[in-house]
């Protein structure tokens, strides 16, 4: 008896439905918060279904929270409210710590809302080698619609300007920041339709001695006298970006 299927099969013309080719769309069909972008591997995603988890929170000033939210949510349920403090520090962040990982080229990807009263939304994304720290920082300028980077030398850097990002807490914004783990550079980064390289920016070094991991840092400042928010929500971590 034969056995297989006809070498038609798969190829021949259907009206409702169409063959997936890509695993990481049938992912996506199937719940998974991966959606803007799919490229590296991915290492650590949540989308805050069951709490803060592995995340600290600690906030600045008058009225800043950092607490799990209903009240909107880019994917699932959940999300987190970044308020910042309206004196002080005038920020509210969440903290994670990953163990180190082999040497390639990560990405950070972070979902996020902006409204008025808010300053900025920092992304850094921190590699301890046992010996000194190598910070990667980009933040979404709110007051001056504009993102920047952190350069080798502490200096915050615009990236692209003139950006007009809509302002609700039903509209997730996406970044997504790649470095170069070997070379300890920036690569490139994403936010929502723009991309800009990054390719031979050096990462800002510091002493840092301890155990060696990566840190992954998220803050929502707010305008003086104010206490801005931002939602955040579906991060993912990814290893071996092409």
């Amino acid at each position: 008896m034969g056995h297989g299927t006809p070498d038609w099969w798969g190829a021949e013309p259907t009206e409702t439905i169409y063959g997936i080719q890509d695993v990481g769309e049938l992912a996506v069909r199937l719940g998974s918060i991966d959606t803007f972008d799919r490229r590296g591997n991915v290492m650590y995603l949540t989308s805050f279904e069951d709490g803060l988890g592995r995340w600290a929170a600690y906030t600045s000033g008058t009225g800043a929270v950092a607490v799990i939210s209903a009240a909107t949510a880019r994917s699932g349920a959940y999300s987190v409210k970044l308020q910042g403090g309206s004196d002080a520090g005038k920020y509210a962040e969440i903290v994670s710590l990953f163990a180190y990982p082999k040497l390639s080229k990560f990405g950070l990807e972070v979902s996020f809302t902006v409204e008025a009263d808010l300053q900025y939304v920092e992304i850094d994304f921190l590699l301890f080698d046992g010996t000194d720290q190598y910070e990667a920082d980009v933040r979404y300028d709110q007051d001056n619609s504009r993102l920047q980077y952190k350069n080798a030398a502490g200096v915050w850097t615009n990236i692209i300007t003139g950006l007009a990002l809509m302002e609700n807490p039903s509209c997730f914004h996406t970044l997504k920041l790649v470095i170069d783990g070997d070379l300890l550079e920036f690569f490139y980064v994403l936010l929502d339709d723009q991309e800009a390289s990054l390719a031979g920016q050096g990462m800002l070094s510091t002493a840092s001695p301890g155990s060696p991991g990566l840190g992954v840092y998220i803050y929502a400042y707010s305008d003086a006298g104010k206490n801005g928010k931002s939602y955040v929500d579906d991060i993912i971590i990814t290893q071996n970006e092409p």
